[in-house]
Parts: structure tokens; C-alpha cells; sequence
């Protein structure tokens, strides 16, 4: 398999196949890339997610995670 990425100049692109491709089936693919919306996003912080517990999950998730750490610092 070959895979490359190529920025156009103009409407016309010109493809080499490899010795071993030819005489056989080829797909060629052409897309567009996307880029992630997150790459242009800042950084979140803490205050992005404030509120998005509602009291009852905080104190549940609260008292997994403290179990969790007695379960990981005792001792065998």
C-alpha cells in the first residue's frame, strides 16, 4: 500500500504506481482532510466543566475515587 499527501496547484495530478502495482486492480482515493475542531479550541480548565455534576454524581464519584485510592495504597 502507498499513501501520500499532496497540496494541488492545479486541477491535474499525475500518479507513478510502483513496478509490482501494475497489471493489477488500483483504488485510488482523493478526499479532502478535516481538520480537528479541537486544534483550534484553547486549552479547557477546571471552571469549563464547574457544574456539570449534579450533586449527587459529585458525591458518588467522590466516594468511588476515595475507595479506589485506600484499595491502591494498602498494603499485600
Amino acid at each position: 500500500m502507498v499513501t501520500t499527501r499532496i497540496k494541488p496547484a492545479s486541477r491535474r495530478v499525475e500518479v507513478e504506481v510502483p513496478e509490482e502495482f501494475i497489471g493489477q486492480d488500483v483504488q485510488i482515493v482523493m478526499f479532502v482532510e478535516q481538520k480537528k475542531e479541537e486544534d483550534h479550541e484553547t486549552p479547557r480548565t477546571m471552571k469549563d466543566f464547574w457544574g456539570v455534576l449534579s450533586e449527587e454524581d459529585y458525591k458518588a464519584l467522590k466516594a468511588h475515587t476515595e475507595q479506589a485510592r485506600k484499595e491502591w495504597d494498602r498494603d499485600f
